[in-house]
């Protein structure tokens, strides 16, 4: 993969993980952004990170893998999560929106695609 079409991934990926989180009616993404510096350091960071391999012109297959899934445990954490709220109709997550209340918890899923933006050693 050229590292400037990785670079945009990233971008829209964090910019879809911001604005799924914007269509739950609850207050999870102000918490996410206040409360929780780690995930917006970290969201910048997964920025940053593609753009310092923009002058490398082309990423091996490790490395596009490894924003792959970055970029999709990202993506698919943010649409599982259920917000926090204080009504019924606000605990919810955008994939719980779209596809209606009897969607079981997906919690679970949500935090396991976390662990992938967890910092592994190669080698």
């Amino acid at each position: 993969m050229r590292s400037d079409h990785n670079l945009a991934l990233q971008v829209v990926a964090v910019g879809g993980c911001v604005l799924l989180r914007l269509t739950t009616p609850g207050w999870l993404l102000v918490i996410f952004f206040v409360f929780v510096p780690v995930a917006t350091v970290a969201l910048i960071t997964q920025i940053v990170l593609a753009a310092s391999a923009v002058r490398r012109g082309r990423l091996t297959a490790n490395v596009t893998l490894a924003f792959a899934v970055l970029a999709a445990s990202g993506l698919g954490a943010a649409a599982v999560i259920p917000d926090g709220g204080d009504s019924e109709r606000s605990v919810n997550s955008p994939l719980g929106l779209l596809l209606g209340p009897d969607l079981p918890d997906l919690t679970a899923v949500g935090m396991l695609l976390l662990l992938t933006w967890s910092p592994r050693r190669s080698g």
